[in-house]
């Protein structure tokens, strides 16, 4: 009796293993132009006249993606430590150098953390150190 179990647990899972296989053939062709149709984004979930729809538009007439904003933020080596006047400076060159002068590093009130927002998309700049 377990020998009839075995062979039929054989001959079921290379049943099931062909059927995979000749579905995957079959169906090959049709996912090559999912890329054409497919599309992403929260503007494919909104209705045409939607508000929010609306201000996509006027916010970005071209219709191309729109690089996130970036957060940098800025921590000691150590835990507690305050942020030092050098690194302080360090990281206002690597800001200014990067996003440009308008945007600076904002110093945490209790002086362990500095964060800035900066457009993402940006190129990196080379610096002499």
């Amino acid at each position: 009796m377990a020998v009839v179990v075995r062979r039929f647990t054989r001959a079921g899972s290379l049943a099931v293993l062909l059927l995979w296989l000749v579905l995957a053939v079959a169906t090959g062709p049709y996912t090559v132009g999912l890329g054409e149709v497919a599309r992403a984004g929260p503007e494919v979930q909104l209705p045409a006249g939607a508000e929010a729809e609306q201000v996509a538009r006027v916010l970005n007439p071209s219709g191309r993606p729109v690089p996130l904003p970036l957060a940098v933020v800025w921590v000691p080596r150590q835990e507690g430590e305050r942020i030092t006047p050098g690194q302080e400076a360090a990281a206002r060159e690597v800001t200014a150098c990067v996003a440009g002068p308008s945007f600076v590093p904002v110093l945490a009130e209790d002086g362990r953390a500095m964060i800035v927002v900066v457009p993402g998309g940006l190129p990196i700049c080379a610096t002499g150190s």
